[in-house]
């Protein structure tokens, strides 16, 4: 993985967040749901759970700058991570015809996120794993609904 690589992931979550600020504006009850209904809390979870991922990838880079070499499945598994929460939030804010299925993969995602980061102790993989459990709970509450 180069830094290419990260830069470009990271340049490319801008889109998510986007679409997060336009979800929020939406909301306007303590339902967090849009104009038309949609109960937008997976997919403001979803964007919340991408900063922390990129975030845990930048502190996670840096521990391998300074000599640690077991940060690559973290890295690895964050970005994943945050792309997957990426397509969560967009689909789920704007109702898409695929949302349920990029919901499930999105728990699973997260889920894996959590257990890789509950190995480190750096706060911004314990951050991470937080955001991560959170997003699991809220994205299966609203499966099961």
């Amino acid at each position: 993985m180069n830094r290419r690589n990260v830069i470009a992931a990271m340049a490319t979550s801008s889109a998510a967040l986007m679409t997060a600020a336009t979800a929020r504006a939406d909301k306007h009850d303590v339902g967090h749901s849009s104009a038309d209904g949609l109960d937008l809390d997976c997919a403001l979870t979803c964007s919340d759970c991408v900063a922390h991922c990129e975030n845990c990838v930048a502190a996670c880079l840096k521990a391998m700058a300074s000599g640690m070499d077991d940060m690559m499945a973290c890295i690895q598994i964050c970005m994943d991570c945050a792309d997957i929460c990426r397509a969560c939030a967009a689909s789920d804010a704007r109702g898409g015809p695929m949302s349920k299925a990029i919901m499930k993969l999105c728990v699973e995602s997260c889920r894996k996120c959590v257990t890789e980061c509950e190995k480190h102790d750096h706060p911004e993989c314990k951050a991470c794993a937080k955001a991560c459990q959170r997003c699991v709970e809220e994205c299966q509450s609203e499966l099961n609904a």
